[in-house]
C-alpha cells in the first residue's frame, strides 16, 4: 500500500512537470509570437489558424479533466467560437457529439439543433428527434418544448 502511494506520488509530480514544461512552452511560444508580429516579421493572418489550434487543443485538454456540465459548457464555448473561425466547429460538434451519446440531455438537445441547422435529409430528422426525444424523456425542458414545435410545423 505504501509503494503505491509513493508511485501515485511521482506520477502525479511527473504530471506537474510536464505541465510546467507545456505552460512554459506555450508562453515563450506566444511571447515570439508576439515579438514577430510586433516586429512585423509576421502577420495575425498568418499564425492565426496554428492560434486557434492551440486553443482548440487547450479546450479538449481542459476536457479530459472535467465533469459533463463542464464538458459541455466547454464545446458550447468553442462553439460560439466558429464565429472567429470556421477551424472551432468540428471539435465543438465532436465534443457535443459524444456528450450527447453519453445521454447528457443538453448536449443531446443541442446535438439535435446542429443537426437540424443543416437541411437534414430524413435520417438525420429521424436521429435529430430521436436526441430530442431522449432530452425530452430525461426531463430537459426546451428539447420538450422543441418536440412540441415540430409536431405543431407537421
Amino acid at each position: 500500500m505504501h509503494n503505491r502511494l509513493i508511485q501515485a506520488r511521482k506520477n502525479f509530480r511527473m504530471f506537474l512537470y510536464v505541465m510546467l514544461f507545456l505552460s512554459f512552452l506555450f508562453a515563450g511560444t506566444a511571447t515570439a509570437a508576439f515579438a514577430l508580429v510586433k516586429t512585423k516579421t509576421i502577420s495575425i493572418k498568418e499564425i492565426s489558424p496554428a492560434l486557434f489550434e492551440i486553443d482548440i487543443a487547450s479546450h479538449q485538454i481542459q476536457a479530459v479533466f472535467q465533469t459533463e456540465e463542464q464538458r459541455y459548457n466547454n464545446a458550447v464555448r468553442l462553439l460560439k467560437k466558429t464565429f472567429f473561425s470556421g477551424q472551432y466547429m468540428m471539435p465543438a460538434k465532436n465534443m457535443i457529439k459524444n456528450l450527447a451519446y453519453n445521454d447528457y440531455a443538453p448536449a443531446q438537445y443541442t446535438h439535435a439543433n446542429l443537426i437540424m441547422l443543416n437541411t437534414p435529409n430524413e435520417t438525420e430528422r429521424g436521429e435529430a428527434m430521436m436526441f430530442y426525444q431522449n432530452a425530452a424523456d430525461d426531463g430537459y425542458e426546451p428539447a420538450r418544448q422543441r418536440l412540441a414545435n415540430l409536431e405543431l410545423i407537421r
